[in-house]
């Protein structure tokens, strides 16, 4: 499928300046340290007026992780932070920041931001992480749960139509759009 496959760090691509037109980041960048000299690396290899097209999750993404929250409210705000920690470990969660920030730091790598659009609503947010954390739940040496959710989820008929429908429920209970746990952004390169 790709013509060429680099391993390097996103922080020093071995890349000639001007390489390419266009940039994509697909949920990436909050997995990624050193973010500054990243986006800086990203934007040397743009052509001058390139583009570059990237999703990040926000700070939503921890502020509406489910489990804890739960556990937080039932009274055990020592296991919530516990589960909150493996939480961001488990994904190498380094940053994770308000929209804001994002434009921020793009914008200091020599971006201009031509749009921001908020992904992944609040509601939409809790049954995500609330299946993500089940599905990575690690059980004594038998992996995660995921494995055995899947070989449950797939015996049942129809499942995909039916989870299709309680998911288009989910998004019809969604009542502010301008805010996500997640965040796409259009930026081209500037002076």
């Amino acid at each position: 499928v790709y013509r060429t496959v680099i391993v390097a760090g996103a922080d020093r691509l071995p890349l000639a300046n001007d390489s390419f037109g266009s940039v994509f980041a697909n949920c990436s960048l909050e997995h990624m340290t050193h973010l500054p000299e990243v986006l800086s690396s990203i934007y040397c290899c743009l052509r001058p007026g390139g583009i570059f097209l990237l999703s990040v999750v926000t700070e939503k993404f921890l502020q509406w992780t489910t489990v804890p929250l739960l556990v937080a409210y039932i009274g055990d705000p020592e296991r919530a932070a516990v589960l909150q920690a493996e939480h961001v470990s488990y994904h190498n969660l380094v940053n994770v920041l308000p929209p804001k920030s994002w434009i921020d730091y793009l914008a200091t790598a020599g971006f201009e931001i031509l749009e921001h659009i908020p992904i992944v609503p609040e509601i939409t947010s809790h049954l995500f992480l609330l299946l993500d954390q089940l599905w990575h739940l690690q059980r004594p040496k038998r992996g995660e749960l995921g494995e055995d959710l899947h070989n449950y989820l797939k015996l049942i008929p129809h499942f995909p139509r039916v989870f299709r429908d309680v998911y288009a429920g989910v998004l019809s209970m969604e009542q502010n759009w301008s805010i996500g746990s997640g965040a796409i952004f259009l930026a081209r390169w500037s002076n």
